[in-house]
């Protein structure tokens, strides 16, 4: 159960309760060698707000060792109902920018219009990546823990996933 806290706080509590979840995976298909890369500290931080102007979030990934930048989300569908009437599901792009390229992807939202809280996965696209993360597969995971304001945020999340490397490409080191 969430409580209350400053931001870090509940990364914190959160992080210790998830424990090491995001682990990268480099693999070279011929040989089928697989060579795995955890984030910093086991998991990312990402804190986002909605620009309703631009129908856009923008946000910062942190704590994420290489994959730390900043991230810009173009939402390109309307929110569809689901069983539980206080929750939608919605789409958007989603571009990751760091120090080693930008990752890109798809994104699908699950998300509770009360609580601001809820959940959200990213297929990453490896025709859009570039840099490192060209020709690069996965999923990230974003766990929505807590909504300033459910409308426009600034939204915390923490962040898990795995990549999955073009043949010949690994993760930056450090």
């Amino acid at each position: 159960m969430f409580h209350a806290r400053a931001p870090h706080e509940a990364y914190d509590q959160n992080h210790s309760q998830l424990g090491s979840a995001f682990r990268f995976r480099s693999s070279t298909p011929a040989s089928g060698n697989l060579s795995r890369k955890p984030l910093q500290g086991g998991q990312g931080q990402s804190v986002e707000a909605f620009d309703p102007g631009s129908n856009t979030t923008t946000g910062t990934l942190s704590d994420g060792g290489w994959l730390n930048g900043t991230t810009v989300v173009v939402f390109n569908s309307g929110a569809f109902p689901t069983p539980i009437p206080t929750e939608v599901t919605f789409t958007s792009t989603f571009t990751l920018t760091t120090n080693h390229g930008q990752l890109s992807g798809s994104r699908i939202y699950l998300f509770d219009l009360v609580t601001g809280q809820g959940t959200t996965m990213v297929r990453i696209d490896p025709t859009t990546s570039t840099g490192v993360f060209a020709g690069a597969t996965g999923v990230l995971f974003f766990g929505l823990i807590k909504s300033t304001t459910v409308a426009v945020g600034p939204y915390y999340e923490v962040v898990s996933g795995q990549i999955c490397f073009a043949d010949g490409s690994e993760p930056p080191e450090g």
